[in-house]
């Protein structure tokens, strides 16, 4: 969309984010000073992490906002995405449109222009990696192509 923002933080899986969390606080702001913890591209969270997160909002009392995507490429959700799923509040969908109108779904990975369905779930450094939100029929169709 365009939008960019400097973060705060960069989670490794090995972090812990309430830790993480508490350290920025201290050494960056003053308690009162965050109306609210955002987390982008939740997907990538660990199930801990989301864990973590819920313990922020419970405990300390601030609220948590993450956003992500529920599945990968190949419509198999990341660990992240699951427990959200699992555990959060309140969901509320962002909708997405396919190419065709429709309501968009999935995520088709395209390496170097061409849509592939095998590979590691994630895939973000080398090659030319994009990704096309799609409708179911527009997978599918995308997908049977390569048979």
């Amino acid at each position: 969309l365009g939008v960019t923002r400097e973060v705060d933080l960069l989670l490794t899986p090995e972090m812990n984010l309430r830790d993480q969390f508490a350290r920025i606080i201290t050494e960056t702001f003053s308690a009162g000073d965050v109306a609210c913890l955002l987390i982008d591209e939740a997907q990538f969270l660990t199930a801990a992490q989301v864990d973590e997160a819920l313990e922020i909002a419970v405990f300390d009392s601030v609220p948590v906002l993450a956003y992500g995507i529920r599945t990968d490429f190949q419509t198999k959700g990341f660990p992240g995405s699951i427990r959200l799923l699992e555990i959060a509040h309140s969901l509320e969908e962002l909708k997405t449109i396919c190419r065709c109108w429709r309501k968009a779904m999935f995520n088709g990975r395209k390496m170097n222009g061409e849509f592939i369905f095998d590979g590691a779930q994630v895939a973000i450094d080398g090659d030319t990696v994009t990704y096309e939100s799609l409708c179911a029929t527009c997978y599918f169709n995308e997908k049977n192509k390569e048979h």
